[in-house]
């Protein structure tokens, strides 16, 4: 009796051991699921975060507005693009007529004229005429596709029409000093150096050896290469 009573509380012992066994094997696996749900979450919230950071900086990319400058300069590229494209090898063709165009540029007079001469008889078929408002900075190449639209019997593109004005000057433009000087000059170099003297962004230029501050003067024109065609 004795004997079966020690089997009996062995088998007992055992039992209580594998189930005690078994509570950890359920605790471990409910704290491996805990760990597990944290970590998703928490990766979770990081995809979120970067997620919004990354529309915050979209947004505020597509609703930053370009400066004046930049989309001043988009412009005159999607001009000679125009010209480029319509002029393809040197003609341009309306119907069966090939004509031959002659840009002739007036920087005085803010103009350019485009004729479309005959390919072979060399006679004016069509003109076209573009000319900056006084209040406009005056551009060779802007002037070209408003020109070329006018001969074509085009409507005049809005982006050219109503091109944005610079707000700032750049190497190269052409400039009149406010009055009652009234000069005119190309700005060849910056001169940073004395930009704090009291006159806003500081030029050389090629009137003489000085420098001039951009509050002393005013763009005229920034078609900044040197154009085809006449003047």
């Amino acid at each position: 009796m004795d004997k079966l009573k020690e089997i009996r509380d062995t088998k007992t012992l055992l039992q209580t051991g594998l189930d005690m066994v078994q509570a950890a094997e359920d605790k471990l696996d409910r704290l491996e699921f805990t760990l597990e749900s944290e970590r998703r979450k928490q990766v979770e919230a990081e995809r979120q975060e970067q997620e919004a950071n990354e529309i915050d900086e979209l947004f505020q990319i597509y609703n930053k507005k370009p400066s004046p400058n930049f989309a001043r300069k988009t412009v005159i590229e999607q001009a000679k693009d125009y010209v480029s494209n319509k002029i393809g090898f040197g003609e341009i063709a309306f119907g069966i007529l090939r004509t031959k165009p002659e840009f002739i540029v007036n920087r005085e007079k803010r103009t350019v004229v485009v004729l479309l001469r005959g390919f072979k008889s060399g006679i004016v078929r069509r003109r076209g005429v573009a000319k900056a408002a006084p209040e406009d900075v005056f551009n060779v190449h802007i002037g070209k596709a408003i020109a070329l639209q006018k001969a074509l019997g085009k409507v005049i593109s809005y982006e050219f029409a109503y091109a944005p004005q610079p707000e700032e000057a750049e190497v190269g433009d052409v400039v009149r000093w406010i009055e009652p000087y009234n000069k005119v000059c190309t700005l060849t170099e910056r001169a940073s150096h004395v930009d704090d003297m009291g006159q806003g962004k500081a030029f050389y230029h090629t009137h003489d050896n000085g420098w001039l501050g951009e509050d002393c003067f005013n763009v005229i024109d920034d078609t900044k290469e040197e154009h085809e065609g006449g003047e």
